[in-house]
């Protein structure tokens, strides 16, 4: 019963998001980055590192 009640959830989004993407790009960005993840997802990769280039230096608070 709950599947089949997602199920046509799914149908019902899918359907509000079509119709959406015909008046308004966004919809349609959304739908492509969700759909072909891999390909259109954006990606964010953020690189932390210590003075020059190191490592970070993490201060143990319980040896204080």
């Amino acid at each position: 019963m709950v599947e089949q009640a997602e199920a046509k959830a799914v149908v019902l989004a899918a359907g509000y998001v079509s119709k959406a993407m015909g008046r308004d790009w966004r919809a349609a960005l959304a739908w492509r980055a969700r759909r072909h993840a891999s390909e259109f997802k954006p990606h964010e990769r953020v690189e932390i590192t210590g003075s020059e280039g190191g490592p970070v230096l993490v201060a143990d608070a319980r040896r204080s």
